[in-house]
């Protein structure tokens, strides 16, 4: 008969190594954001999506290298909106990152925005986990307080671990407020 510590110990370990494994595993995000597309009663395409030329071009005005996860919505729509229960959040095309660009958000913020609510909220995603949540992690950000933009900022939300899980919430009708 085996001990029950034991047992303990190494069914832990194992389920350690699992979920480091599972971290490890790259997302498909195409795939992915695939899978939302295809639920018409929360997405709706704006434009047609984006190949890899004019993936490069925002990427060449922004200056830097566009998050996977964001290229991935450009790839499957060059902007769209989710309608969510209590709110439409605006996935971000071309243009508005460009503006935003334009405008320093990006850089004034040290985080990648890649939605918003058309109202008081940015969604951002945090690629190197500045914001002292793992890198990955996306915020909602609520336009209020300080200067920023012509608005002013207030309030980072945490809204999801990473933008996997973002995405799955809103597959399963989760809301993000």
């Amino acid at each position: 008969m085996r001990d029950p510590k034991s047992i303990y110990f190494q069914t832990l370990i194992a389920c350690v190594h699992y979920r480091s494994e599972m971290s490890k595993k790259k997302t498909d995000w195409v795939k992915l954001f695939g899978k939302l597309s295809q639920c018409t009663e929360v997405y709706e395409e704006l434009e047609t999506s984006c190949d890899d030329d004019e993936i490069a071009e925002i990427e060449d005005t922004l200056g830097r290298t566009l998050p996977e996860s964001v290229a991935a919505i450009l790839r499957i729509s060059d902007g769209a909106r989710l309608h969510l229960s209590h709110q439409i959040i605006h996935l971000a095309s071309r243009t508005q990152l460009a503006a935003w660009h334009k405008e320093g958000a990006i850089e004034d913020l040290g985080v990648f925005p890649f939605a918003h609510d058309g109202d008081q909220h940015l969604l951002v995603l945090d690629t190197d986990g500045d914001w002292g949540g793992a890198a990955g992690t996306v915020y909602r950000l609520q336009l209020s307080l300080r200067p920023l933009l012509g608005s002013s900022l207030h309030g980072a939300v945490r809204l999801s671990g990473s933008m996997r899980g973002l995405i799955n919430n809103l597959m399963k009708g989760r809301d993000l407020w």
